[in-house]
């Protein structure tokens, strides 16, 4: 049960881990486009 509730907790972890950096990845994407419109 113990180890149940661990594995839980840990997948709860990496989706949050996974949404934090596929919201930076975005921003980062977001800024790139800004920038490269700037310099065109």
């Amino acid at each position: 049960m113990g180890v149940f509730i661990l594995s839980i907790i840990i997948l709860n972890k990496l989706w949050i881990d996974n949404n934090w950096i596929n919201k930076v990845k975005k921003l980062i994407i977001d800024m790139n486009k800004k920038v490269g419109k700037k310099n065109e």
